[in-house]
């Protein structure tokens, strides 16, 4: 066994998949916010909430002592149905090129596999699937938005 720890940005060998592993947790759980104090690490995560015109307001994570979100404020709402989210941080994109027609309006049909989105990240368009079929219920990203792991981007409904 190793005894030596790889430096991540500052952050100890392992504590990054950690950390990846309480956002995939948050977005199962439709969490808002995660706080840890584990082995003299404080850690807190938490989800952008997204307004009604759309925007999203960034949470993040954060070291001890630091305030990224206001406790006042009223929760987020978590969406229902099957939520499209994104796997990665990025730029969402609503269709292929500027000017082209979106992937998917509310009210279109998408089938499981079908392109719903791009996001993208260092330059690279990644095309975002759907892993189910349904109804376009709702879209909850804008066009061009800066978008966070795991955040939600359309809603499915049957």
């Amino acid at each position: 066994m190793n005894d030596e720890r790889e430096e991540t940005r500052g952050l100890p060998s392992g504590l990054t998949d950690d950390i990846a592993a309480l956002a995939v947790v948050m977005a199962e759980h439709g969490l808002g916010k995660i706080e840890v104090d584990a082995n003299g690490v404080h850690v807190i995560l938490s989800a952008p909430r997204v307004q009604k015109n759309g925007a999203s307001t960034a949470g993040g994570v954060s070291g001890a002592g630091e305030r990224q979100d206001d406790e006042d404020a009223p929760p987020a709402t978590v969406p229902t149905g099957y939520v499209v989210t994104s796997p990665m941080i990025g730029t969402y994109y609503a269709a292929p090129r500027p000017g082209d027609e979106p992937f998917v309006r509310v009210g279109d049909m998408v089938a499981a596999g079908q392109t719903v989105a791009i996001i993208e990240a260092m330059k690279i368009m990644n095309e975002i699937q759907a892993e189910r079929g349904g109804i376009v219920e709702e879209l909850l990203v804008s066009n061009g938005q800066p978008v966070e792991y795991s955040q939600p981007l359309m809603r499915l409904g049957q």
